[in-house]
């Protein structure tokens, strides 16, 4: 918890949690983004200045890519496509992943989710540099064999750029008294 709080106080650039599902990082980034819409910002804009509200979004990436999916081939009458979904992910002040490698999607024939590591490594990317949580319930290892070494090493690499990593331990509170 204390360090969500110094990212919602601008202490900390950006934040990586990881650990076992029903640890609470889901929850905690959830509170953080309730927290964070309350905040504002100065921006400045032909000579005025005005005080806008904070933009925060946060995506669980099984449903994103789920989204994603549903742009391609024709007949969309809304005009959604994968580079607005990819575009308005890059220009949010504060993006919040939950459940990083939490997506199926098929293998290519080397046994490598190739789509859905392209997306990832697209988002983690663009976002080098930005406020942003990051969870997943994987270790490194696990990433590496879900994309690909290389793929794999990519996204974390991008995925811990100027982060604090904090490994989440405890058990799992969905199925505590669970026998």
């Amino acid at each position: 918890m204390k360090l969500v709080h110094q990212f919602i106080q601008g202490k900390q650039k950006s934040l990586v949690f990881q650990g076992a599902p029903g640890t609470g990082k889901s929850h905690l980034f959830r509170c953080a983004a309730r927290e964070m819409k309350q905040q504002t910002i100065e921006y400045e804009e032909n000579g005025k200045k005005w005080t806008v509200p904070i933009t925060v979004l946060l995506l669980k990436i099984p449903e994103l890519m789920k989204t994603i999916q549903r742009t391609f081939g024709s007949g969309r009458k809304d005009g959604l496509t994968e580079a607005k979904i990819l575009d308005a992910i890059t220009k949010v002040d504060v993006l919040i992943l939950d459940e990083i490698g939490g997506e199926r999607s098929k293998s290519d024939p080397n046994g490598f989710e190739s789509w859905s590591g392209d997306i990832h490594y697209q988002i983690l990317d663009h976002r080098q540099g930005g406020r942003k949580l990051y969870n997943l319930n994987y270790d490194s290892k696990s990433v590496k064999s879900k994309y690909g070494e290389v793929q794999g090493k990519r996204i974390l690499s991008r995925m811990m750029f100027e982060a604090k990593h904090h490994h989440v331990v405890g058990p799992d509170h969905r199925i505590i008294g669970l026998k």
